[in-house]
């Protein structure tokens, strides 16, 4: 009896967990099309890490449509990889 190889299924419900302090960080450096100043509101603030961070999740759920999400951030405060590694996240003011 030949063997039926079986498609996988299609997951019926998608999650997305989002790394929100990575995305920020990225979306503050980013390069604002050839800008040499970061985007900033009216009065002065920078808001480029809202802009294109807000931008990254309308894509995300436009793109994937997924049935849930999470935007993750982490607690601020020091954890194992802190004393595993002395120099984890050294590059980022705290």
């Amino acid at each position: 009896m030949p063997s039926k190889k079986s498609k996988p299924k299609e997951p019926t419900e998608r999650v997305f967990l989002i790394d929100s302090f990575s995305h920020i960080f990225r979306a503050f450096f980013a390069p604002m099309g050839g800008r040499s100043e970061p985007l900033t509101n009216s009065r002065g603030q920078v808001t480029q890490a809202v802009f294109v961070f807000t931008n990254m999740l309308r894509k995300l759920l436009a793109d994937e449509k997924p049935h849930y999400i999470a935007a993750v951030f982490e607690s601020g405060v020091p954890t194992f990889r802190h004393e595993m590694n002395v120099g984890y996240k050294a590059n980022r003011v705290a």
